[in-house]
């Protein structure tokens, strides 16, 4: 397989954190590394760069103040990318942000998806879900030198994980039809859907309510780090002209709105709202985006309660589907925004499933009996000869609660159960169960333990639902065994 080759973007003021960034990377990654500093003395650089930036299969934008403030990049790496982008399918943006910026300036920037970080991941517990830039990862050392932190290997690990798989992404979404290539397919359609339906109301209640809406929502695209991803449809002067054209004929929505939109806001501030026919059609048109996949969602917006009693003057089966949906009652748009990060986390949720498969790292969770088994020489062999080609990372929080254990294993791809010779029969059913039912895991295994074959026997034929989770009978099979379970985490 060729060595993907990556073209990196940066600020040359940001050239101590770049040295350490850079060098971190090629320690962990087999990439073709490109950047301006192979240009070599007596060649045409600006030729240079630009033969380089055509022969890339993906660019590293390290955003910072000072990127942002360059005219060259923006006018000559970043629209050069931008064109390969809209050429080569399989072209893969990655930008990160290196130092703390606002990029207003830049609105092409914001629609790309960003390799993003947060403080309690990388060591900074106090910045728990808030996004952190590459630079808080380094510090000064004893002779006012720029140093990495210890926890640099874990940042730019993830990074060429994430690298390696969107690419993978974007190679199957160009192939043709197979089980792969309509996971990237589906990938592609939930990220890219970017529009939000903002009903068009009757009522100069709800009107209001739409108008101080798009307000706080141009105060969020400008302000937010990374950038509020989602466009309000249609704008306010688009709204007006069609609410004009759909006064009398509510057909006409169906004309002048977009066919797509992630999320359908329907604003009611008026009982006029809730039983005009233009009502109705809005309502439809957004039941219709939502028919096409289940992270579509309808939010009904009252402008207080006494609106909202209204509905129930509605006939029963319209009330009772309205019902069905999320609801949001009073003036404060906070309340929205709040909502539309629940249906975010889901629809993350889902993309992250999607891209399991195409990881270059296989993720293992491993159940065990923290207080028996910690120590125990098996356990120990089993963890390192799954990890031993780098290519399966182990997660082990076997003294955590059952319910993180839960949680935990859905974000693997794969589970093994490490059953010593003094784990309990209950504790190991219970794992057992976990595994089962877990959505994600392509492969369940368990290693028994016994001081004689009998015993790891009994315990199987006991235990272990054979049909369903694979056997690994103490140490003798621990090699075959091993093989076995990668073999299956890397077919599926």
């Amino acid at each position: 397989m060729e060595k993907i080759k990556v073209f990196i973007s940066y600020a040359h003021r940001d050239k101590s954190y770049f040295d350490i960034f850079l060098a971190n990377l090629k320690s962990q990654c087999n990439w073709d590394i490109w950047t301006d500093r192979n240009i070599e003395i007596g060649t045409d650089w600006f030729e240079t760069i630009k033969q380089s930036m055509m022969e890339s299969d993906a660019a590293i934008l390290l955003i910072s103040p000072d990127f942002l403030s360059s005219d060259f990049i923006k006018e000559h790496e970043f629209q050069k990318f931008n064109e390969l982008r809209e050429s080569k399918s399989n072209f893969l943006f990655l930008p990160i942000f290196m130092r703390d910026c606002v990029f207003t300036r830049w609105s092409e920037l914001s629609k790309l998806q960003m390799f993003v970080s947060y403080g309690d991941e990388y060591g900074v517990p106090e910045k728990r879900g808030q996004l952190i830039p590459f630079a808080k990862l380094c510090r000064f050392d004893n002779n006012n030198q720029l140093v990495p932190n210890d926890n640099i290997d874990t940042y730019i690990k993830n990074l060429v994980t994430k690298a390696e798989t969107e690419l993978n992404i974007a190679n199957s979404g160009a192939e043709s039809n197979n089980d792969k290539s309509g996971k990237a397919k589906e990938i592609d359609k939930l990220r890219s859907l970017k529009n939000i339906f903002l009903s068009l109301p009757a009522s100069e209640g709800g009107n209001e309510i739409r108008k101080n809406f798009i307000i706080s929502v141009e105060g969020k695209v400008k302000y937010d780090t990374p950038k509020w991803p989602y466009e309000i449809t249609p704008g306010i002067n688009e709204a007006k002209e069609i609410s004009e054209l759909a006064a009398g004929d509510p057909e006409m929505l169906a004309l002048n709105l977009p066919g797509k939109f992630i999320y359908s806001i329907l604003i009611i501030g008026a009982a006029e709202d809730l039983t005009s026919p233009l009502f109705r059609k809005q309502y439809e048109l957004a039941k219709q985006a939502n028919s096409e996949s289940e992270l579509n969602h309808t939010i009904l917006w009252f402008l207080n309660s006494t609106v909202k009693d209204k509905m129930e003057e509605l006939d029963e089966s319209f009330k009772l589907e309205l019902k069905m949906l999320p609801t949001i009652v009073g003036t404060d748009s906070k309340s929205i925004f709040k909502l539309i990060e629940e249906f975010d986390i889901l629809r993350e949720k889902k993309i992250k499933e999607l891209s399991s498969p195409f990881s270059p790292v296989k993720k293992v969770y491993m159940f065990y009996d923290y207080t028996k088994d910690n120590e125990n020489d098996l356990r120990i062999k089993l963890k390192k000869k799954i990890q031993e080609d780098n290519q399966y990372a182990v997660r082990d929080l076997s003294y955590d609660t059952i319910e993180n254990e839960k949680k935990e294993i859905e974000e693997c791809n794969g589970a093994v159960i490490f059953y010593g010779s003094n784990s309990d029969s209950i504790w190991y059913k219970m794992r057992e169960r976990i595994i089962l039912k877990a959505k994600n895991i392509r492969c369940g295994a368990v290693c028994v333990e016994g001081k004689e074959a009998p015993e790891i026997e009994r315990k199987i034929d006991r235990d272990v639902s054979i049909t369903e989770i694979l056997q690994i009978k103490g140490e003798r099979e621990l090699d075959t065994g091993i093989s076995i379970f990668k073999t299956k985490l890397r077919d599926q």
